[in-house]
């Protein structure tokens, strides 16, 4: 079931960071990127210009990077979760997301991909 509240926060973040710091008409796809450290699970924001669906690798090159890249996830929504629960709910939010009228009016829709992952990861597809 979708965490409204998470889904909430998650979507401003996405939104309020590419209308504060849009990105180049260039960059061509965008990643979620996700690692955990001391202070818990935090997401963040990058695009590059290149995007190729067969080599994760483009999600390296961070050719956009907004002025709010990091996303601390709120703690309600992370714990007692394994890290692939996690993951699991973060693509059931972005795919939420990718059907909704604020995706549709939003910089995203103009790009080829929208992806998510850990860091050392598999990246998934979600646009």
């Amino acid at each position: 079931m979708l965490d409204q509240t998470a889904y909430d926060s998650i979507v401003s973040w996405l939104l309020r960071t590419t209308r504060e710091s849009p990105p180049p008409p260039e960059i061509s796809a965008f990643n979620v990127g996700l690692f955990e450290s001391s202070a818990g699970y935090t997401a963040y924001l990058t695009g590059a210009k290149r995007f190729d669906e067969t080599d994760d690798d483009w999600a390296c090159e961070a050719d956009y990077a907004p002025i709010e890249k990091y996303f601390k996830l709120p703690v309600n929504f992370v714990s007692d979760k394994t890290w692939d629960q996690l993951l699991s709910d973060l693509i059931e939010i972005l795919q939420a997301f990718v059907k909704s009228g604020e995706f549709a009016q939003s910089v995203f829709i103009e790009r080829q991909a929208l992806t998510v992952g850990f860091d050392d990861g598999n990246l998934h597809r979600i646009y």
